[in-house]
């Protein structure tokens, strides 16, 4: 009987909601109060009670049938003010079970658009960006990085950079995260970085991502592609490589000055001639590597040049740590 109960029971309790609970306990209350008060109800119209209350209680002065009635009667309306008040309470707090749960759940749907806008944000970077955890492990990546290393994001989630690296660079991106951790600072690095279609160059931002206490929970990187700007930066290196390599094989004086008659190149017979270091003379004026005769006399001309926009040829003494030497001396501008 009672397994029949408690299965009757259980059935029940699978169709009514949790947040339903209290309002049927107290509903429960209420019934029983209401049905031991039809009772006594009835009971009394029954055996007389009234009557015979009043025979019993007909001794003593200090209470009657009429004041045991009235006390039944108070005790009565006591407990219904309680039921109320309790009913009060348990619907008060059913109503902020409601209000909670609906809280939650927009707070979980806002949570949710927030992540679905800020992988969108994500993914519509051309940078690599990517969320490591102290351990280095990938929390959060964007579509450029799966797509750099031809991985998907499943591939990816909860690996370090072991998985993609050779050891050395896995060394040089450790040491570079734990100085973020370390010192709660951005580290910015160019690197080349290899994949499956080749290398490419970044500058790699590795920046702190810090708790509300400010500590350092993990390093948010952006890595924006440079191989274009390297390959042009690379390409002007060789060509200065080229040209100073032409400039010191050939046996005459070449030099460069700006608008400001600051020297910004020359090339190795120059030194020869002087007897200096290009360390010496690159930032320097010919007021500090001449006489002040010969110095003004050179800076006269090259503002001729400047201002007028042609060539100047000229023959004459020149100054050189072997004394004065005769220059066939051409300048032009630039």
């Amino acid at each position: 009987m009672n397994r029949n109960s408690d299965g009757i029971k259980g059935r029940w309790k699978s169709y009514i909601p949790r947040s339903l609970y209290p309002w049927l306990k107290l509903w429960q209350e209420i019934v029983v109060v209401l049905i031991a008060a039809a009772l006594a109800f009835a009971l009394s119209v029954t055996f007389d009670l009234h009557d015979r209350i009043h025979d019993w209680t007909a001794p003593y002065d200090a209470w009657g049938a009429d004041d045991l009635w009235l006390a039944a009667g108070a005790a009565a309306v006591t407990t219904t003010v309680l039921a109320v008040l309790r009913w009060r309470q348990a619907r008060q707090v059913l109503l902020e079970q409601r209000q909670l749960i609906h809280s939650l759940r927009e707070s979980e749907e806002e949570s949710e658009a927030g992540r679905r806008t800020l992988k969108a944000v994500l993914d519509a970077s051309p940078a690599l960006i990517a969320l490591r955890d102290r351990d280095l492990k990938y929390r959060l990546i964007n579509r450029a990085l799966c797509e750099f290393y031809g991985r998907s994001e499943e591939e990816i989630l909860g690996k370090d950079s072991g998985a993609f690296h050779p050891p050395e660079h896995c060394r040089q991106v450790a040491a570079e995260n734990e100085w973020v951790f370390e010192h709660n600072e951005v580290l910015s690095v160019e690197r080349e970085v290899q994949s499956p279609r080749g290398g490419r160059w970044f500058v790699v931002n590795r920046n702190p991502v810090r708790d509300e206490n400010g500590n350092v929970i993990g390093v948010l990187t952006l890595s924006h592609d440079i191989t274009e700007r390297k390959k042009e930066e690379m390409a002007a290196a060789e060509e200065r490589n080229l040209l100073r390599a032409i400039l010191d094989t050939t046996p005459d004086i070449v030099i460069y000055r700006d608008t400001d008659l600051v020297y910004r190149l020359c090339n190795r017979s120059f030194l020869d001639h002087m007897g200096l270091s290009e360390e010496e003379v690159i930032g320097k004026t010919d007021r500090d590597l001449f006489s002040p005769g010969y110095a003004r006399i050179t800076q006269e001309e090259d503002r001729w040049v400047l201002e007028h926009q042609r060539s100047f040829r000229i023959e004459r003494l020149g100054e050189s740590r072997h004394g004065e030497v005769w220059f066939e001396i051409h300048k032009k501008p630039l």
